[in-house]
């Protein structure tokens, strides 16, 4: 049986830790959950954002962001997931009135050219104010990495007929001083996790089928970890929601340094998700990942 959670407080953040860890095998998990392996639906990152680790800066105005999303949709991304808070480690968290000025005059463009090249948009904050202001402009999906934290998110989303994805952390940062223990069942915790926000989420009236879960690659999960749950990834479809992942260019898939590097484990790491049935993959290169 899985422990029950302790709770303790390090630099403000809330961070959930067993007190005893163990080997899991869910019983409710089966062959039957898993879906027939077919290419995940590729999510097309735009960053609004300075200060990303990949691609900060490149897309701040209105000219560069409709480009890129051309680019994407014409590479093959169903999805464009468009956030203006960077969540690399160290990033500070952003106001939102600054999440809204960044966003403002991009976002409605956005929205209308991916919808009439027949994409979806996807809003990435974890801020309810901008979710609501992002879903009366048409937006179609929420990506929330607080994983619903914001009471007011949840109502926002139960009200709304879209899509909402809730994501695994520690904190919304990513810190690497800030991981689950060494030790620990990495696969257990985040499952039990999951599985308790996406039974919360229900019982606010939020349709099952709605939501998508992330295990939250790199969001308190050391090197070893993230690995760990790439490759136990298929365990998750016991949850009974679709999955995504967000490994795209992330330092500890290669030893090298360069974004070709990165790119190149990435693609890698697409093709063993796929075989495990991931539904959808958030990436920055969508060319090198639809091949």
């Amino acid at each position: 049986m899985f422990h029950p959670l302790s709770v303790r407080y390090f630099s403000g953040i809330v961070i959930l830790m067993t007190t005893r860890c163990c080997r899991w095998e869910p019983t409710s998990y089966c062959n039957a959950h898993m879906p027939e392996s077919k290419a995940p639906t590729l999510m097309g990152i735009l960053n609004l954002t300075p200060d990303s680790f990949s691609d900060g800066g490149e897309f701040q105005t209105l000219e560069a962001a409709l480009r890129q999303v051309d680019t994407m949709l014409d590479e093959g991304a169903g999805i464009i997931d468009i956030g203006a808070e960077s969540t690399r480690p160290g990033a500070h968290p952003l106001p939102i009135v600054e999440e809204k000025h960044r966003l403002d005059g991009i976002l409605p463009q956005v929205v209308q050219r991916v919808h009439r090249k027949g994409g979806i948009v996807s809003m990435d904050t974890r801020h309810a104010s901008t979710a609501a202001w992002a879903l009366s402009l048409g937006v179609d999906w929420i990506n929330d990495v607080s994983g619903g934290e914001d009471p007011e998110m949840v109502r926002i989303i139960a009200a709304h007929d879209c899509r909402y994805v809730v994501m695994h952390h520690l904190g919304i940062a990513a810190d690497r001083d800030i991981t689950l223990p060494d030790e620990c069942d990495v696969v257990q915790i985040v499952y039990e996790w999951l599985e308790e926000k996406i039974r919360r989420l229900v019982s606010y009236g939020i349709a099952r089928e709605r939501l998508i879960a992330d295990p939250g690659i790199g969001f308190g999960k050391s090197a070893q970890q993230s690995i760990r749950l790439m490759e136990n990834i298929g365990r998750f479809h016991a949850l009974g929601v679709e999955l995504l992942v967000g490994h795209s260019r992330k330092s500890f898939l290669s030893a090298g340094s360069t974004i070709e590097d990165r790119d190149n484990a990435t693609v890698s790491w697409t093709c063993k998700l796929m075989q495990e049935g991931v539904h959808y993959v958030r990436v920055h290169n969508v060319a090198g990942n639809k091949k």
